[in-house]
């Protein structure tokens, strides 16, 4: 069993980062294999300078980045986590850029070039999210939840820096006992899917 961690933050190291780690770092005690994918790391465009050559046959997306190689980490592990910054009441760019370019990179479904197949590389998956956010998380927490098709298997928590008196840039979350407790509730409700089932 593999879970990828997806850390959408444009920072190294932050409150994602660290609490995406603690998440990772409970499964593998579980003997659960994990990656930690941080976009900081990554070259990744929106999409761009084309003229929709994603919708012609055979597709020939123009950008040259590491976004194919983040979406083959994604589709091949058993379990993601999306870690999602909100700024200014919607998810970070680096979220967005990653997701809209799908249709560069995922298969067609039937005839129809809008058709991508997210159900192959989604349906029965365990995918936990977590948004931190100084305001609007459960919005982003829902426009995010609706991305995914109904045979996915979600849960999603948002982290309210105001909440917890502190400013989502100074990454101190990450050491709010509270906050601990409730990733690593994330982390076990994960793991409930992913366990053998005994019998």
């Amino acid at each position: 069993m593999t879970v990828v961690a997806l850390v959408c933050s444009a920072r190294r190291r932050g409150n994602y980062y660290s609490l995406a780690q603690i998440m990772l770092n409970n499964l593998k005690k579980k003997s659960i294999e994990t990656e930690i994918l941080n976009a900081y790391n990554y070259e990744i465009t929106p999409c761009s300078h084309c003229n929709y050559e994603c919708f012609e046959s055979p597709r020939n997306c123009p950008i040259r980045d590491d976004v194919p190689e983040i979406w083959e980490k994604l589709k091949e592990a058993d379990s993601c986590i999306f870690a999602i910054p909100t700024y200014y009441g919607v998810p970070s760019a680096l979220y967005r850029a990653i997701i809209e370019r799908e249709q560069g990179i995922l298969e067609l479904v039937g005839s129809i070039p809008e058709f991508r197949d997210l159900e192959g590389v989604w349906k029965d998956k365990i995918v936990a999210i977590f948004v931190v956010s100084n305001g609007g998380g459960e919005n982003v927490k829902n426009i995010i939840l609706e991305y995914f098709p109904s045979q996915t298997k979600t849960m999603a928590e948002v982290f309210s820096c105001c909440k917890y008196g502190t400013a989502g840039y100074n990454s101190s979350l990450a050491k709010n006992k509270d906050v601990v407790s409730r990733a690593k509730r994330l982390t076990h409700n994960v793991y409930q899917f992913l366990k053998p089932k005994k019998g």
